[in-house]
């Protein structure tokens, strides 16, 4: 199997020798050759934030950017994904929609890409395969945190912060607490946010309010919601009861950002 150089190397000749490609990519290729190499360094992107989905519309890059450095391929810390990465780019570059150029270190959009990634079938399917892996990896997030992280109640107002990293607080995590001075001051801390309307008790399930929403995205929580830190679930808080917690709304968040990354550039 080719390693990243190798395979991409060998779609560069390819892309020159393509019968309709040949035009786009002699003309990228006069264009990049005319920068000097500090230049290309500065248009060459890598974006570690960047979801790869394994897709062809991984194009979608290009969207926002005009050049992907090749390091961001080379980083994919998933081998299967990174070969599938790799693939993708070899048919579109088999395509004429990106001219990569190894000894620049960087991939580039031709302008029959510009067409391709900015026609509606493809923004369509784009949203499909970044909104689908968005789900995967909430739900990777979500387990992972669930399982070995948590986030230390003790009674203050700033518990409300929780509900950051989940949608729901189990009571019976805090009435099974040893620690009963601690667990009945958050006990007693959540029925003040219920009497204040900002959290709901059903049963033994805590959840936000819609005014509860609004005060966590007021600027005073905001600003003391970086004062507070998930601690692995097993670590003993002498003044705080860890109940576990998940990623859901970080997560969600994240594909909210990826997914408002599918829209052309102006």
């Amino acid at each position: 199997m080719y390693d990243a150089d190798e395979q991409l190397h060998d779609i560069t000749q390819v892309g020159r020798t393509t019968v309709n490609t040949v035009k786009t990519g002699i003309q990228l290729v006069q264009q990049l050759r005319n920068l000097t190499a500090h230049q290309i360094a500065e248009l060459a992107i890598n974006d570690s934030s960047f979801l790869f989905t394994g897709q062809s519309t991984d194009l979608r890059f290009f969207l926002k950017h005009n050049v992907m450095s090749m390091d961001m391929v080379r980083n994919i810390p998933d081998a299967e994904l990174r070969y599938a990465v790799q693939d993708e780019l070899n048919h579109a570059a088999q395509a004429g929609y990106i001219q990569i150029n190894p000894q620049q270190n960087c991939i580039a959009l031709t302008e029959s890409g510009k067409r391709h990634i900015n026609s509606p079938s493809f923004q369509e399917a784009a949203r499909r395969h970044v909104s689908a892996a968005s789900q995967e990896l909430q739900l990777q997030t979500t387990q992972t945190v669930t399982e070995n992280m948590g986030f230390p109640l003790n009674g203050s107002m700033n518990d409300i912060q929780v509900f950051r990293y989940t949608d729901t607080v189990d009571l019976s995590e805090i009435l099974q607490s040893p620690n009963s001075e601690v667990a009945q001051k958050v006990l007693s801390g959540l029925q003040k946010l219920e009497q204040e309307g900002k959290v709901a008790i059903d049963g033994l399930k805590v959840s936000l309010t819609e005014a509860g929403k609004q005060t966590l995205a007021s600027p005073m929580m905001e600003a003391a919601a970086g004062s507070v830190k998930l601690v692995p679930t097993g670590e003993p808080v002498s003044t705080a009861i860890v109940t576990a917690v998940s990623a859901v709304k970080t997560a969600v968040q994240k594909a909210g950002d990826v997914l408002s990354h599918v829209t052309p550039k102006r």
